[in-house]
């Protein structure tokens, strides 16, 4: 996977940030393809790790890498309606949290699953403060491009406050904290390159190959004229990225 490590360190330092010592049970929400259930085998050997997400390509894929490991991965849809018949003394949430609606009745479902003594923890990117968001979101009404993206799923985050809040309602013993990553790009073709693997996604679904690249273009052109070139000819790409965890007491 290009930019693996750049991807996957927000799940290490997440899972660095779990106190438990020695957890029996956890559970990977939206594993993908298995880098951030990886970094929890890492973090917690001895634990049972389960790996889960809606996309059976992905865990065909975490399944096959991660093949002779302790490491098990099923199919799930996550959703505030989805019914909590187990719970975990970890349940982690990484790069996933974004595209999935209604929040306020999400977390709490998600925190339902977590044993008392154990954890929820949580990272999700801060993508609508991303410089190359916002120039998507402008040229969705340019007049070039106005109409053809009607319908495409747009992410759900909220901000920092809210989430604090929700949190609040939920334990007195929980964090949040805020990074931003200094992303060095070579050139700004790999900012475009990253995006595709995440933010574009949604809009190359309703987009031919030839406008897909021309949508490139445009995004590309723009990037030059907000972005500045460093010194050693490099970019920087900024991503900030909010963590949360959440440790739950019994009664």
């Amino acid at each position: 996977m290009r930019f693996g490590n750049e991807r996957t360190r927000p799940s290490a330092e997440l899972a660095a940030q779990i106190r438990l010592a020695a957890p029996k049970t956890v559970i990977d929400l939206g594993c993908g393809p298995g880098n951030s259930t990886e970094n929890l085998l890492n973090r917690f050997h001895e634990a049972d790790i389960l790996g889960v997400d809606s996309s059976e390509d992905m865990l065909e894929s975490a399944r096959e890498k991660y093949k002779g490991t302790s490491l098990h991965f099923e199919q799930m849809n996550i959703s505030p309606d989805m019914t909590v018949d187990k719970r975990y003394d970890v349940v982690f949430f990484n790069a996933c949290l974004q595209w999935i609606p209604n929040h306020k009745r999400l977390i709490p479902k998600v925190f339902d699953m977590v044993n008392d003594g154990g954890v929820m923890a949580i990272q999700l990117p801060l993508s609508h403060r991303l410089v190359i968001y916002d120039i998507v979101r402008k040229l969705e009404n340019n007049e070039k491009w106005k109409g053809s993206f009607e319908g495409v799923e747009k992410i759900k985050t909220l901000e920092p406050e809210v989430y604090f809040d929700m949190l609040s309602n939920l334990t007195d013993d929980f964090n949040v904290w805020e990074t931003v990553y200094y992303h060095r790009m070579k050139t700004y073709d790999d900012i475009i390159e990253w995006y595709k693997g995440t933010g574009l996604r949604p809009y190359f679904r309703v987009l031919s190959e030839d406008k897909q690249a021309e949508f490139c273009e445009d995004i590309l052109s723009r990037l030059r004229e907000e972005l500045p070139m460093q010194k050693n000819g490099e970019v920087i790409y900024k991503f900030p990225r909010l963590f949360f965890t959440a440790y739950k007491y019994g009664e």
